[in-house]
């Protein structure tokens, strides 16, 4: 199983309180073993051509019809995604902590 991890944000309290730059999120991507071929030999046919920032595909740079052909390709490869997400703006150190 292919089990793919990445974070976005800072995880620590803003100096920026109400700036709407607090969210914090980890995404977790699953794809079964007897789909990891397929899915990665498509996704390199469609990675030249997706929107990057210094090489790496960034998510904040995905139009909406971007967004669709991943999570299609995704689907069609029984590919799962898990978000997990915090603002950190509406949380206590102490809760900011326990969610690390």
């Amino acid at each position: 199983m292919l089990i793919a991890i990445d974070e976005s944000g800072t995880f620590t309290a803003s100096a920026q309180a109400g700036s709407g730059k607090t969210i914090s999120v980890v995404g977790a991507l699953v794809v079964p073993d007897c789909r990891v071929q397929r899915l990665l030999k498509k996704y390199a046919s469609i990675r030249p051509n997706i929107p990057k920032e210094s090489g790496e595909v960034k998510g904040r740079k995905l139009n909406e019809a971007w967004v669709v052909k991943i999570i299609d390709l995704l689907r069609k490869n029984e590919g799962l995604f898990f978000v997990d997400a915090i603002d950190m703006d509406r949380n206590t150190s102490a809760e900011i902590d326990a969610h690390k």
